[in-house]
């Protein structure tokens, strides 16, 4: 570190003289022994403040490692390292018999030289060489043989992948491999759990899964955004149990290859182009599956029971962003494991009142937003009682919210309202013991609904909400217009909007004194009066304030720039007779 000179204290400013150097940064100890195992020098220049363009790290001196005799871990990442520093060095590595890790990433002037002096290294069962300057063929012989995992390369083709058969987990995401990949090589890596394709974005050799065949460890795949409109499997792979396929043009015939993986839990075809519900009646008996992803498509047509009974121990299903019609099967009921149910975005529609929702007692997540469904809320909603997020906004339910439902949902912790006709009053205070609820909306336009926070008198939550939006919900109409008095008992605030309410009285300053984690505030057309007080604290998170359209008088805060800038993106004042 001696060569930053005057700026070496600020490289590793708790790296100090008779310290204990495992409660130093970038340093990792064995809690038994205390030896050293993990170092991280990765951008050792970050804390530099003459930094004006790249500057190589110190001249290295690997042996100074060589103390470490238990060190496993050896972060080097995003230093400028370049073949003549490391060609010198990392073979006085190879003395350390425990070096498992070692990551060279974003080096950019590393390239193929550097193979000769990796190959002292056979301790090594993790190396990242991700984006630096490694290209054309890697070397026939003397290439390391006992990598668990291997990441690369940058703009490489990937050869002679025998000699890494030990390898157990093979990234080569975010590359620019293409139909030239030897996908006949993939057979001798036969201790293979984990391959990740994804991002080749020009990937077009499909014979790739032909290989994979014989790759009977393989559990995980991804070949997510590789162009693919195809796949043709003619084996079985009965250990595979994630398989990811995101963002590619399938064609809707591409799927009957499915069958070839019985064990399968996650399926992903987010986003794959795919035009038509049916496609689900398609896919294959999936009795293992529990993760079913296909948001983002464009599925249309009915949402029938048939599509869904080839998974019978479902958890997760995600149909959001497509085109579906009609209304949800009672028959849904009968994926009694559902946990995570998405729907949104789509032009489903009729009334809840069916019970099948109802039954799926063990559901957490369930969201119906961006629909047209209506009808009053079903009252048997009062046995999902492991909600946790409640997303009905944008449709067209109507009728009182039955406040016990909502009561009933012991584990809610977001819920959304917004954008439907619902009509009576809704009690805040009937949410009081919902201590885990951090995200309510109600925004409503609909002079029929109305929203009462004051009874009974002196209610307190036991939550702390960190986001609430209550605009256009005609907050207090009958109570005076008081601000919601239960705020005064908020301290993680976020986001409040209780805009277009005709809130009276002074101007809420304490609402920001109350909640220093405030970033957004909307208090746009009310009737406050008084004048805009800012928090006597520096450390302010506030960057949207909106309090135009009231009876504000005086100035406004000559310090408010002081506070608010540079975190204060908009400050609307406007109309607000200051």
């Amino acid at each position: 570190m001696n060569s930053y000179d005057s700026e070496a204290d600020n490289v590793l400013p708790s790296w100090v003289d008779f310290g204990e150097c495992c409660d130093w940064e970038r340093v990792k100890c064995n809690t038994i022994t205390g030896h050293v195992t993990k170092l991280s020098f990765n951008q050792i220049n970050n804390n530099l403040r003459f930094i004006s363009e790249p500057v190589k790290l110190w001249p290295l001196n690997v042996s100074l490692f060589l103390q470490f005799e238990e060190l496993r871990s050896l972060n080097l990442s995003m230093n400028f390292l370049d073949n003549a520093i490391l060609n010198t060095e990392l073979e006085t590595l190879s003395s350390l018999k425990n070096l498992e890790i070692l990551d060279l990433t974003s080096n950019y002037d590393i390239d193929n030289d550097i193979i000769p002096s990796l190959t002292t290294l056979t301790s090594l069962r993790v190396l990242d060489l991700s984006y630096t300057s490694l290209k054309g063929r890697f070397p026939t012989t003397g290439i390391i043989r006992y990598f668990e995992k291997l990441r690369n390369f940058g703009s490489n083709r990937v050869w002679l992948l025998w000699y890494f058969s030990n390898t157990r987990n093979l990234d080569l995401s975010g590359n620019r491999l293409s139909g030239s990949f030897p996908a006949y090589d993939l057979a001798y890596l036969t201790n293979l759990e984990k391959l990740d394709f994804s991002g080749n974005k020009r990937f077009t050799n499909t014979s790739i899964i032909q290989e994979l065949s014989r790759l009977k460890d393989l559990k995980t795949l991804d070949m997510g955004a590789c162009g693919l409109n195809s796949l043709v499997f003619n084996g079985t792979m009965s250990g595979l149990l994630y398989l990811n396929l995101d963002w590619n043009v399938f064609r809707n015939d591409s799927l009957r290859f499915l069958g070839a993986f019985p064990s399968l839990k996650f399926l992903s075809l987010e986003s794959s182009r795919f035009n038509r519900a049916a496609l689900l009646e398609e896919l294959p008996y999936m009795p293992n599956l529990e993760v079913l992803l296909l948001g983002r498509n464009k599925l249309r047509g009915k949402l029938t029971m048939k599509a869904l009974s080839s998974f019978p121990n479902l958890e997760i299903l995600d149909l959001s962003s497509n085109n579906l019609n009609g209304s949800i099967p009672s028959e849904i009921s009968a994926l009694s494991y559902m946990r995570v149910l998405y729907l949104a975005e789509n032009n489903l529609n009729g009334s809840l009142l069916e019970y099948g929702l109802c039954q799926l007692k063990n559901l957490q997540e369930l969201d119906l937003s961006l629909n047209s469904f209506e009808g009053n809320l079903p009252q048997c909603f009062s046995n999902l009682s492991s909600l946790k997020v409640f997303e009905i906004s944008s449709n067209h339910f109507t009728g009182i919210i039955p406040q016990f439902v909502i009561a009933n949902m012991t584990s809610l912790e977001y819920i959304n309202l917004c954008h439907n006709k619902f009509e009576g009053l809704l009690s805040f205070s009937s949410l009081a013991n919902l201590r885990n609820l951090v995200v309510v909306e109600f925004k409503s336009n609909n002079d029929k609904f109305e929203v009462d926070t004051e009874e009974p008198l002196g209610w307190m939550p036991m939550f702390q909400l960190q986001v609430l939006v209550l605009s256009n919900s005609n907050v207090n109409m009958h109570k005076g217009n008081v601000v919601p008095s239960f705020l005064l008992h908020q301290h993680e605030l976020q986001v409040l909007d209780l805009s277009h309410n005709s809130l009276q009285g002074h101007t809420p300053n304490w609402l920001v004194e109350n909640n220093t984690m405030l970033q957004s505030l909307y208090l746009r057309n009310n009737s406050f009066g008084g004048s805009i007080r800012m928090p006597s604290y520096r450390d302010f998170q506030l960057a949207y304030l909106d309090m135009s359209d009231n009876e504000i008088m005086g100035s406004i805060p000559g310090n408010i720039g002081r506070f608010c800038w540079p975190q204060t993106y908009v400050t609307r004042l406007a109309r607000a007779a200051v």
